[in-house]
């Protein structure tokens, strides 16, 4: 009985390190092109990209620019890619300026 129930604690554990956010959309640029977040963290970004633009473990770097004013640049890791074209990148660096405006920002 206390097996099934440690079982479904850890299975069912949210072990995200940052809140999510939906609001306010940040948009990235990345190789030219703009895309808008879905959801976003401090730890990183989801955004809907298409089919076959991005690999798992690609690292790719871009630009940033906030709803309020305020850009800088970024590096990250693609997580992962759904059949769907939709991409999770973990934030490996970001402009501290950046960082510190995200840090400030409350969702709707």
């Amino acid at each position: 009985m206390m097996l099934g129930f440690i079982h479904r604690f850890f299975r069912t554990r949210d072990r995200r390190h940052h809140y999510r956010l939906e609001q306010p959309v940040l948009v990235l640029t990345i190789a030219g092109k703009e895309y808008a977040t879905l959801n976003w963290s401090l730890g990183g970004f989801r955004i809907a990209a298409g089919p076959g633009r991005f690999v798992r473990d690609q690292r790719i770097e871009g630009g940033i620019r906030l709803p309020a004013g305020g850009d800088g640049s970024f590096a990250a890791d693609v997580l992962r890619v759904t059949d769907q074209g939709q991409v999770q990148l973990r934030l490996l660096e970001i402009s501290p300026a950046v960082f510190v405006a995200m840090s400030g920002l409350k969702g709707n």
